[in-house]
């Protein structure tokens, strides 16, 4: 791939996700899925791209509340350009903003999963306790907020009341903050530049 044509898919990107942000989903759809179809035409798959496009599609399915189309692609064939975005977003294709963005992605699907609560719960606390401690790594305002979206996430697959030991994990969790969010806060994209430095950097 020439370094014009990506810097134009990673431009078409930040449109993407600028859109995205504010909620304005059929073109943020377009041009992610314009970014993927456009390696796919020219048969040049780049792991950055295809990573930070699946991604997109992923958080904009949520936000439209179509999960199962979002699950659908988490759960992908290994045939599919999807399923190389998603090997891409868990080995490190992408800058630790967009790791621990795709992590909040993976929670939210298995809590909003079938199968048994406890199992759901189970993989929803493992990943939000990897979150909360990349948070005192990289950006620990955000730690608050991680920790009441865990709190929702597990309100949301036990009505009635959360099991001690989920309630002692996040108790485990140090943090002066409080968060009064009423719903699960997703993080914003990076920028789409080839960085593995803290989102503060990306601005």
């Amino acid at each position: 791939m020439t370094e014009q044509l990506f810097n134009e898919l990673c431009k078409l990107g930040n449109e993407a996700d600028s859109a995205y942000n504010k909620g304005n989903l059929s073109p943020a759809f377009e041009n992610y899925n314009q970014i993927l179809g456009t390696m796919l035409e020219i048969g040049d798959i780049d792991s950055f791209l295809v990573s930070k496009g699946t991604l997109g599609i992923l958080l904009s399915f949520i936000m439209a509340k179509q999960l199962k189309e979002a699950n659908q692609i988490w759960t992908t064939d290994q045939d599919s350009l999807y399923w190389i975005g998603i090997d891409g977003l868990e080995n490190g294709q992408v800058s630790i903003n967009d790791t621990i963005l795709y992590m909040q992605v993976c929670a939210y699907l298995n809590a909003h999963s079938e199968g048994k609560s406890e199992k759901r719960a189970d993989k929803v606390s493992s990943l939000y306790y990897r979150i909360c401690q990349f948070t005192d790594h990289v950006f620990a305002d955000k730690k608050a907020v991680m920790i009441t979206n865990w709190f929702l996430l597990l309100k949301g697959i036990f009505p009635e009341k959360i099991p001690e030991k989920y309630n002692d994990m996040i108790d485990s969790i140090e943090c002066d903050d409080v968060s009064e969010s009423e719903c699960v806060v997703f993080l914003e994209p990076s920028k789409w530049v080839i960085t593995w430095d803290a989102p503060e950097s990306d601005k």
